[in-house]
């Protein structure tokens, strides 16, 4: 009798962790991106070739807060702060400068975001730089879930 509870036991946890990981490489490459027709994520002027490729600037500069990040729903992104060191002149004057329509700025989407990640422990890692992950940007002007990191990149 005892023996048919162990073997219950076995198969139900065996179920489980088959279900469990079975659904694990999905949920790890997911990050929802919003549906925007033109692969376009928000209604900013910015070009990461421009900056990163032919400015030569680091990542850093425009996101500071990735080197210290230890969860995915982090913020991110760049802010008047970091646009101001070299563009102040344009963010006080001229709003059409980045906001693509300046008459109705809107916040940026928010994406769900279902993987768990730390920027801070990969940038610790030898060898482990922004562009590891994130392929590509320095070739695109606007940047979309085309360069997220998916599953094979890990």
């Amino acid at each position: 009798m005892v023996h048919r509870y162990i073997l219950f036991a076995f198969f139900l946890v065996l179920s489980v962790s088959v279900a469990a990981f079975t659904g694990l490489p999905s949920l790890m490459a997911g990050i929802a991106m919003p549906e925007t027709g033109d692969d376009t994520p928000s209604a900013i002027k910015f070009s990461h070739k421009l900056h990163i490729k032919d400015a030569g600037m680091d990542c850093a500069t425009c996101h500071p807060a990735a080197a210290t990040s230890k969860f995915v729903g982090d913020k991110l992104g760049s802010a008047h702060d970091q646009c101001n060191a070299c563009h102040g002149d344009q963010l006080t004057n001229d709003c059409a400068f980045c906001h693509s329509n300046p008459e109705n700025i809107v916040p940026r989407a928010e994406v769900e975001r279902t993987v768990m990640f730390s920027h801070e422990q990969h940038l610790s890692m030898k060898d482990v730089e922004c562009a590891t992950c994130h392929k590509g940007l320095d070739e695109v002007t606007v940047s979309s879930a085309k360069n997220l990191p998916d599953m094979a990149t890990c």
